[in-house]
C-alpha cells in the first residue's frame, strides 16, 4: 500500500509558497511525466532502430542473395534454398525487418514523431522555468519575477492542452492525493523552503497579495 502523500504547505510558510503549491509547480512535475511518455521512448528508438534494423536485415539476406547473383550457389539449389543455409542470420534479419515494419506502423498512424517533438519540447519549457524559478527566488521580492515565470508556464499548458497531438496524457491533472504528484510537490516546496523562503521580504502590497 502506497504511504500517504506528505503535507506540502506548513503553517509559518510564506504567502507566495501557497501561489507556488497552487499554481506553478503542478507543471514541473508534469512536465517530467510528459517527457517521459511511451511515445517520447518509442521516437528515440525508431530514431537509431531503423537504421540497425536495415543492417541486421541485410546481413541476414544480403549473403546469400549475392551467392545467388553471383551463381555461387550449388547446383539444383534455389535462393530459398540459399536462404535456408543462413537460418540463424536469416532469422535475425527477418525478425529485424518485421519489427522495423510494426515500429513504422505504429509511428506512423500515432504521428510519433510530431507527438514526441512537442512532448520534449513542453518537458524542456519546464525544466527552463524550475531554473529560471530557483534563481528568481533567491531575491528578497521576487513575485514579479514568479508572475512573469507563471506567464510563460500557462501559455505552453494551453498550447499542450489544445493540441491534437495529444500531448498532455490527462484531461487533467491526477487529484492532489495522487501520491507522485503530492511526493514531487512536497520534494520542491522543500528545497524552496530550505533554500529560499527565509530570504524573502513579505509581500509588497495588497493588490499584489490578493493576485497569490
Amino acid at each position: 500500500m502506497a504511504s500517504p502523500p506528505t503535507r506540502a504547505l506548513r503553517a509559518g510558510d510564506h504567502q507566495l509558497m501557497k501561489k507556488l503549491d497552487d499554481q506553478l509547480l503542478d507543471w514541473f512535475w508534469a512536465g517530467d511525466i510528459v517527457g517521459r511518455q511511451w511515445f517520447v521512448w518509442l521516437a528515440v528508438a525508431m530514431s537509431y532502430g531503423t537504421d540497425l534494423a536495415a543492417l541486421l536485415a541485410g546481413l541476414g539476406i544480403g549473403g546469400p542473395l549475392m551467392s545467388y547473383i553471383k551463381g555461387d550457389t550449388a547446383a539444383g539449389k534455389t535462393f530459398m534454398d540459399q536462404l535456408g543455409a543462413g537460418t540463424p542470420l536469416v532469422i535475425i534479419g527477418a525478425a529485424a525487418a518485421i519489427g522495423w515494419g510494426i515500429l513504422r506502423t505504429v509511428a506512423t498512424h500515432e504521428e510519433i514523431g510530431a507527438r514526441a517533438m512537442q512532448a520534449r519540447e513542453f518537458a524542456n519549457v519546464m525544466r527552463i522555468q524550475w531554473a529560471a524559478l530557483d534563481v528568481a527566488l533567491r531575491t528578497p521580492e521576487p513575485i514579479r519575477d514568479v508572475l512573469k515565470i507563471q506567464q510563460i508556464v500557462d501559455r505552453k499548458v494551453q498550447e499542450a492542452a489544445a493540441s491534437k497531438k495529444r500531448v498532455l496524457p490527462w484531461h487533467r491533472l491526477p487529484p492532489n492525493d495522487d501520491p507522485q504528484r503530492a511526493l514531487a510537490k512536497s520534494r520542491m516546496l522543500d528545497h524552496i523552503r530550505r533554500t529560499h523562503m527565509a530570504n524573502w521580504l513579505p509581500l509588497p502590497d495588497v493588490e499584489m497579495r490578493e493576485d497569490v
